[in-house]
């Protein structure tokens, strides 16, 4: 999206994956000694950020920040998509289904100061659940990072099917994806006996088994934003101060379904399968 945009105004886009560089501050100065038009920083720590808006302001370059991942600069531009939106969503589609017992599984994320988007759409999920007077159980929000914490979680929600969740709204299509490959190893089926929804919309999404439902973000539209806010700034026009959040939408696909009719009697078979075993 970004590099689309500035294509149309004769610019182009350099990407620069710091994370993979040996020194963030030498990338960086390299980046400011070629003049930019501007900057766009995308899941930048408070340190990055703080660095990348002192070089840039010293230098007369404009910064926008994008997505939830990155810090917050007090007069820098963020542009995002809206978590909170997106986690409403999730729980009134579900909602809709009949679920009631839904759990939320999360991550950690560093130890910057600012709300990540795991932090956001936690907060989303709690307001959604209160707001349609829905019992949030302290037990079915979770956060878990890699793998086996997930498997970890997923086991210790499942463990008795009779005070298992129903639905699982995960932080993200990759947590989504790994908690329905624990679930199928416990046994249970999806959507036929625990509906799962993601966040994120990536292709893997549309192509796993069962094809996931998840909230879509605007990944081109905050990319070309954020040229255009670069722009805005060049010519010296106003633009938001804070953060500018754009709209999420939800996909219903074929990995959420009705609430089990019967809780109790729930399908909780362990998988004996050597092939399944390997794969877990």
């Amino acid at each position: 999206g970004a590099a689309k945009e500035a294509n149309r105004s004769g610019l182009h886009v350099q990407i620069i994956a710091w994370n993979l560089l040996d020194s963030f501050e030498s990338a960086l100065n390299d980046v400011i000694g070629h003049r930019p038009v501007g900057i766009l920083a995308q899941a930048a720590s408070d340190e990055q950020l703080a660095l990348i808006v002192k070089k840039a302001r010293q230098n007369d370059i404009a910064v926008v920040s994008l997505d939830s991942a990155s810090a917050e600069v007090p007069g820098t531009l963020r542009i995002r998509c809206d978590e909170l939106q997106g986690a409403d969503l999730a729980v009134a589609h579900l909602a809709s289904l009949g679920h009631q017992r839904i759990a939320h599984l999360s991550r950690p994320w560093g130890t910057d100061s600012q709300r990540s988007f795991a932090d956001l759409r936690r907060e989303g999920f709690c307001r959604a659940m209160q707001s349609r007077g829905l019992i949030i159980f302290e037990d079915f929000i979770a956060s878990a990072g890699e793998n086996e914490e997930i498997d970890s979680v997923i086991r210790r929600w499942f463990a008795d099917p009779r005070a298992a969740p129903t639905a699982l709204f995960c932080v993200s299509d990759q947590h989504a994806l790994l908690a329905i490959k624990a679930l199928r190893a416990m046994g249970y089926r999806v959507p036929a006996d625990v509906s799962v929804v993601g966040f994120g919309e990536l292709m893997m999404s549309v192509y796993c088994d069962p094809a996931l439902t998840t909230v879509r973000q605007p990944y081109h539209a905050i990319g070309a934003r954020g040229v255009q806010r670069i722009l805005d700034l060049r010519e010296g026009r106003e633009i938001p101060s804070g953060e500018e959040i754009l709209p999420v939408e939800l996909v219903v696909r074929e990995s959420t379904g009705p609430a089990p009719r019967n809780h109790d009697a729930v399908r909780a078979v362990p998988v004996t399968s050597p092939l399944r075993q390997e794969e877990h």
